[in-house]
């Protein structure tokens, strides 16, 4: 699994770019695409694991997909989403659910004890859970998603994390609390 060591991480507030270098724009369609073509699948989608609701987020099996595109919503109402600000990712799709397509943290897996990450609404105790962080890292263009949502919530008790992924039932499934994994924006 391709994965960036942490000290690679830049801290920045500048604007985050797609892999083009141009800025990524509040409201657009954007895929997330691994950095690395070695990350074992393609590009975020929604996966219905167990199916049940709400849906999980992860990768797609075949590691050239793209994925299903997400919009970014800075909480700060820019136009522009910049690194280390909260944000929230949210799959230009509607569900079989009949619920939100925003990524947030849901469940924890009993067996790996990692978070995962969820497309839709029920799980978590705050709105907090909606929001993630783009980081930068010494690689422009590339970058890791992190939740530690500091701006929305400023004084909790946060147990920040890294998105990477995991897999479960042969499935890539995103999830926090292991190896970061590298992505970059594709505009869709």
């Amino acid at each position: 699994m391709a994965t960036l060591a942490l000290s690679e991480i830049q801290n920045t507030t500048g604007e985050v770019v797609d892999r083009y270098g141009n800025p990524i724009q509040s409201g657009v369609r954007y895929y997330i695409v691994p950095a690395g073509s070695n990350s074992g699948g393609g590009g975020f989608t929604v996966i219905n694991f167990n199916n049940t609701c709400p849906l999980n987020v992860g990768q797609q099996s075949n590691y050239q997909g793209l994925g299903l595109p997400v919009t970014i919503q800075p909480y700060t109402g820019t136009s522009y989403v910049t690194e280390n600000t909260d944000s929230t990712l949210t799959f230009s799709i509607s569900t079989v659910c009949g619920q939100s397509a925003r990524w947030m943290v849901g469940q924890t897996d009993p067996i790996s004890g990692r978070r995962l990450i969820m497309a839709g609404s029920g799980y978590g105790s705050g709105n907090y859970t909606y929001y993630f962080q783009i980081v930068g890292t010494q690689f422009r263009g590339t970058y890791y998603i992190q939740w530690c949502p500091t701006d929305v919530c400023p004084y909790c008790n946060l147990d920040c994390s890294f998105v990477g992924t995991m897999v479960l039932n042969g499935m890539l499934l995103a999830a926090l609390d292991g190896n970061a994994l590298p992505v970059q924006f594709q505009r869709a």
